[in-house]
C-alpha cells in the first residue's frame, strides 16, 4: 500500500508499507508513520517500526544468513 504522508517541513512524501505492517485495529484510513527528520524518505510505519526484528523481513534473513555462516563454520572446523 503505497502512503503519502507530509514531514515536519510540510513537504510531501511517499512510502510503500505491507499489508502485514498495518495496524490491526479497524479499517481506518490514518496510518502512523515514523521517519528520519534528518532524511524523511527514510520512513516506515509505526506498526513495522514497534515489531521485534526477528518478525521483520530483513530480521529474517539476517538470521537465516548468520544461521548459514555459523553452520558451514561449524562444519569446516569439523572436516579440518
Amino acid at each position: 500500500m503505497d502512503v503519502i504522508y507530509r514531514d515536519h517541513l510540510g513537504e510531501r512524501h511517499y512510502v510503500t508499507v505491507a499489508p502485514e505492517d498495518l495496524p490491526r485495529r479497524g479499517s481506518s484510513s490514518v496510518i502512523e508513520i515514523v521517519y528520519d527528520p534528518r532524511n524523511p524518505r527514510r520512513a516506515m510505519s509505526a506498526w513495522e517500526f514497534e515489531r521485534p526484528v526477528w518478525k521483520t523481513t530483513d530480521g529474517g534473513f539476517f538470521f537465516a544468513a548468520i544461521g548459514t555462516a555459523l553452520l558451514y563454520t561449524v562444519l569446516l572446523l569439523l572436516l579440518a
